[in-house]
């Protein structure tokens, strides 16, 4: 009931600023283009002299009264335009120009094979990115952990090393970080007669590999997409005529340019097509190997220092996958194995790179918002800052958290789903309202932060902004989708061996099938 109930409260929400645009009761206040030709006839009938002092001063002390350069001061603009904040007339085009773009990326981020639980990651991802892509990075690693654990059974054969990593990254999905030492995998190898029973090894391998979803292309042309929404936005030969001077929404897609990578990441890790996939998988692995396969309950504590508040509960594994490690973009603080074999530099590169899209994102949006005429700070940057500022705390909310003397489990869970509701939905409304027109008014045109005494309004910017359209637009654009871009390719760089434990290709998927089949080994099993 409270889901239906914040649904009709969101859709309320989101109505009203379109409802105010075409409110005749609610249709007072700045609009730049009818001032401009209200300020125009007003001169030209001679109800408002040149030298009048709301026009603002240029550098040798003559009124910007030139219809070419027309520019108000603050005070000259609320007397003329009035002080009023206005809804923009054409806030879908507004929009549609990064809403529906962002809405076809988020829809293509991988989620895992959850119940409604999956969507968590929605919230997880929109109130928290950063941790979201430390998350995912962090489960990268590990593969990257399970492969070079394999190099010491198996150094020369990559086919083979390929097997034994996969398997152990399989025990890593269930069992969750606890077995990532050299210690655990041995016990692995040695529980499981790794070099007796090989081929049972190469059969749930294979078995693994070719449970993974695989939905990359599908997400490049999502991005695509994006690419050529934005673009449209502010280049007439491919968009057409705008609406209105493309500035604000431009950098809105910018700011939100960090889902490129997100969707790619997700994406080319995958996931299992059912939450029961890898345990059904390694539970036949196990019976025929001759050893076990026993999970304990997952464990869930909340403020165990608070007596009267104190909670302990126990979760059977497939309950408890939304915060044991079935999502992979949350994934806990309980780090400590895998963190110990880190080296700082490693550690402090996957915290670089978790920040580093948010940052780029955050830095092409605010250049161009301080393009905006006149310009320097203004408004729009305050929800800028306000929205990064809130997803940088939301990180170290989130990772602080984690905690036996606060909350672990599914109580972390529910609190972070909390938090990160409380950041996503304001975030958005706050987007959404700046592109509808919260920030229309003379004061927020006139770049009071910047100039103080000196803000005004320009009203002819249209030679303007068609400058920007062909300079500024696109080199910031370009410069920031290509830093997106390079991240992936950064990352499919230095975790390119966990990328190969279960992202197989057809072919070898075909090859080892067949030996598994076939019942054929490897020359380097054979000899041993």
């Amino acid at each position: 009931m409270c889901w239906k109930a914040a649904f009709i409260c969101a859709v309320i929400f989101i109505s009203f600023p379109f409802a105010a645009a075409t409110d005749g009761s609610l249709r007072s206040g700045f609009v730049r283009e009818e001032c401009l030709k209200r300020t125009l006839d007003n001169i030209a009938n001679g109800k408002l002299s040149p030298n009048d002092d709301v026009f603002m001063r240029d550098a040798a002390g003559r009124p910007m009264s030139d219809p070419k350069d027309l520019t108000l001061t603050l005070p000259g603009c609320n007397k003329l335009c009035g002080p009023e904040q206005r809804w923009y007339s054409d806030i879908g085009p507004r929009v549609s120009v990064w809403l529906l773009p962002v809405l076809l990326l988020v829809s293509n981020i991988e989620l895992s094979p959850l119940d409604k639980r999956r969507f968590y990651a929605i919230f997880h991802l929109l109130g928290d990115p950063i941790h979201s892509f430390w998350s995912i990075i962090d489960k990268l690693d590990s593969w990257d952990h399970c492969y070079r654990s394999a190099e010491q059974y198996e150094p020369d054969c990559e086919h083979c090393r390929r097997v034994i990593a996969t398997v152990f990254a399989g025990f890593e999905e269930i069992r969750g970080p606890e077995i990532m030492s050299k210690r655990n995998f041995k016990l692995l190898a040695d529980e499981h007669s790794l070099t007796d029973k090989f081929q049972q090894w190469r059969r749930a391998a294979v078995e693994i590999a070719d449970s993974r979803t695989d939905e990359f292309f599908r997400t490049c042309l999502a991005i695509l997409l994006f690419i050529y929404q934005l673009i449209a936005g502010f280049v007439k030969e491919v968009g057409g005529e705008s609406s209105s001077p493309p500035g604000g929404r431009v950098a809105t897609g910018v700011l939100l340019s960090w889902l490129i990578p997100i969707a790619l990441l997700s994406n080319a890790v995958g996931n299992f097509t059912s939450r029961y996939t890898c345990w059904d998988i390694l539970s036949r692995f196990v019976e025929r190997t001759g050893g076990r396969l026993e999970l304990p309950d997952s464990e869930s504590v909340l403020l165990q220092n608070v007596p009267a508040l104190a909670r302990t509960c126990r979760t059977p594994y497939i309950e408890s996958l939304a915060w044991s490690g079935g999502i992979y973009t949350y994934r806990t603080s309980r780090r400590q194995n895998t963190n110990a074999q880190r080296s700082w530099f490693r550690v402090i590169t996957i915290y670089f790179i978790s920040i580093f899209p948010i940052c780029i994102g955050m830095l092409g949006g605010f250049i161009i918002l301080w393009y905006l005429i006149p310009n320097g700070l203004n408004c729009r940057h305050l929800w800028m800052i306000g929205v990064v500022t809130a997803w940088f705390a939301s990180a170290m909310i989130t990772k602080m958290s984690y905690s036996t003397n606060f909350v672990t489990g599914k109580y972390h869970l529910h609190f972070v789903l909390a938090k990160d509701t409380l950041i996503a939905i304001p975030s958005i409304a706050i987007i959404f309202l700046s592109a509808s027109g919260l920030f229309n008014s003379c004061k927020c045109w006139s770049g009071f932060l910047y100039y103080g005494k000196g803000a005004h309004v320009a009203l002819n910017t249209e030679p303007f902004f068609e400058r920007n359209d062909r300079t500024i637009y696109p080199l910031v654009f370009g410069v920031c989708l290509a830093a997106q871009l390079a991240l992936f390719g950064t990352v499919a760089v230095v975790w390119r061996r966990g990328f190969r434990v279960f992202r197989w290709s057809e072919s070898a998927r075909r090859e080892e099938r067949a030996r598994a089949i076939d019942n054929t080994a490897c020359t380097c099993m054979r000899d041993k």
